[in-house]
């Protein structure tokens, strides 16, 4: 199911730069790079440059999952909305029959230890480091410590 989402061409997110590699020569070089899917373990990422497309990523993904007789929880999935002009309330999808409503503006969502949201941007970041900082500091502040 990843490879076929992954060399669907028309599914995804395609990022291109290209950069002056001789300034006498004027030439450039472009790379270009396209993701559809990033997984490890349990957790999957589908990533999609349209709500249409990120539709078709997940009706390939449910049947895929029906077929291996896979159960998964919708309640547990996460749908940030990067950069988009869509109304908020048409940016919400179906997994499983059950809607999933885009994460709120300033929430940040936890994937594979890295703190992500839908703006680029470190307030958040940092605040939510600090806040676990504290917590663990407050945590270990109440242990006793012995050496052995």
């Amino acid at each position: 199911m990843l490879t076929r989402v992954q060399k669907d061409i028309t599914l995804g997110y395609e990022i291109q730069v290209s950069w002056q590699t001789d300034l006498e020569k004027q030439e450039l070089k472009t790379q270009k790079v396209r993701q559809a899917v990033v997984a490890f373990a349990d957790d999957t990422t589908w990533i999609a440059s349209s709500k249409e497309q990120l539709n078709r990523t997940i009706q390939i993904a449910q049947e895929f999952f029906k077929i291996n007789d896979i159960q998964i929880n919708p309640t547990k999935s996460k749908l940030i909305v990067m950069n988009s002009k869509i109304k908020s309330e048409e940016k919400k999808i179906l997994l499983k029959e059950q809607e999933i409503f885009p994460t709120k503006k300033k929430e940040l969502v936890k994937f594979l230890g890295t703190w992500i949201e839908h703006k680029v941007g470190k307030k958040q970041v940092v605040a939510k480091a600090k806040q676990i900082t504290r917590l663990f500091a407050n945590i270990i502040r109440k242990k006793l410590l012995s050496a052995s």
